[in-house]
């Protein structure tokens, strides 16, 4: 009899709580089977991917953007030769001279091409602030994270290219090097 009591009381409490989460989170306590689940995937809104977004997992259309942007800015960057710019595209562009998103990218990929001598690629991501800003991946690193400037306007992201490519370069010959030791025979202690 003290175990039914115990299940019974259990029981009461459990569905106050269902009661009471359900009073406080009317979403969680929709239809959550997974045929409905997969009519709440969120799309991005300029970066291109087949990682699925829900909004189940908190996920809206501007945090799924922006996450894409930077997991393919970092894979880039520590997967090529090359500096992942991710550019927070705002609302300054488009504009006379960039009339999309992209061609704007396109041109700030061509400055690092053509006056630094590196390789880049751009990714895009949709910002509500009044002006665009970038990021650099270089290798595994954040132009700037150490000293909180890795968040730059157009302006200090272009002055910014030189140093970036300098860095790239070290970073990419001290990887080269650590492949070539790695694949290098070990010396014969000759015993």
């Amino acid at each position: 009899m003290a175990q039914a009591t115990t299940n019974r009381f259990a029981g009461r409490v459990l569905g106050a709580g269902l009661a009471l989460s359900a009073a406080a989170f009317p979403a969680a306590a929709q239809d959550a089977t997974p045929a409905a689940q997969s009519l709440d995937q969120v799309d991005t809104i300029l970066c291109e991917t087949d990682y699925p977004y829900y909004t189940k997992d908190g996920w809206t259309p501007e945090t799924a953007d922006l996450n894409c942007a930077v997991v393919a800015a970092n894979e880039y960057a520590e997967n090529n030769p090359g500096v992942g710019v991710l550019i927070h595209v705002g609302k300054d562009i488009p504009n006379a001279r960039f009339p999309t998103p992209e061609s704007f990218g396109q041109a700030v990929v061509d400055t690092f091409r053509s006056q630094h001598g590196v390789d880049a690629a751009y990714f895009l991501t949709q910002n509500d602030a009044r002006a665009t800003g970038m990021e650099f991946y270089i290798g595994p690193y954040t132009h700037g994270a150490d000293n909180g400037t890795e968040l730059k306007n157009v302006t200090e992201a272009f002055y910014a290219m030189p140093e970036v490519a300098a860095l790239l370069r070290v970073i990419w010959e001290d990887k080269l090097a650590a492949a070539q030791q790695m694949e290098a025979p070990a010396p014969n202690s000759g015993g």
